[in-house]
């Protein structure tokens, strides 16, 4: 009973290939590309050529600009080497008040580094929770020292810095005890303590 309705699929076979055509579309296809790559040579040679142009602008700007940093190298060196050399004169001429204010205020500070630091017991306003006893703290005068040492190393600069100017004689002693009066009122408030971070 199957046979009568059973079919047998027909098979198609594939259409015959045009090996002309293919032949001809592929010749089409290679004219096309030479003449894409014809088109973009004639606009890529004139880059190219502007690209070397450039390059060796470059370059020759490059080379100038070396032979210019070795010119300004050259004559900073000479002016540098010179200015050294007339900063050297000055010290080694400078009056000889400069370096003993310098020695004088270097030795104050070395005999008393023993003896600079205080200290001050006072009480926090806390009790321990074990003993009950007060707490207390240590207050010292820390920042008073540290204000001593910067209002030193200012005036040694200072001090030093008169070694290159034109002064002597009422002057410079004029000016040396006025460098050498902001070390002094840093000594007076030697002994000031830090204040309190309780208070505060």
């Amino acid at each position: 009973m199957l046979s009568r309705f059973w079919r047998t699929p027909e098979t198609k076979e594939p259409p015959p290939i045009n090996r002309r055509a293919l032949v001809a579309r592929l010749a089409e296809l290679a004219d096309g590309r030479d003449d894409i790559s014809a088109r973009h040579e004639s606009r890529r040679v004139p880059l190219m050529k502007a690209e070397a142009d450039l390059k060796a602008k470059y370059e020759a700007a490059h080379d100038k600009r070396l032979e210019v940093d070795k010119a300004y190298a050259r004559d900073i060196g000479a002016l540098d080497a010179e200015s050294a050399r007339l900063r050297r004169e000055l010290v080694a001429s400078a009056p000889p008040e400069i370096a003993e204010a310098i020695a004088t205020m270097r030795h104050r500070y070395d005999a008393a580094r023993g003896a600079v630091r205080v200290f001050q017991e006072r009480p926090t306003g806390r009790r321990s929770g074990s003993t009950g006893a007060l707490e207390m703290m240590t207050i010292s005068n820390d920042r008073a020292i540290r204000r001593l040492l910067d209002a030193m190393n200012l005036a040694q600069r200072s001090l030093e810095q008169l070694a290159f100017e034109a002064v002597a004689g009422d002057e410079l002693e004029a000016r040396i005890d006025a460098i050498l009066s902001r070390v002094e009122q840093a000594w007076e408030s030697i002994r000031d303590l830090d204040p309190d971070p309780v208070a505060a």
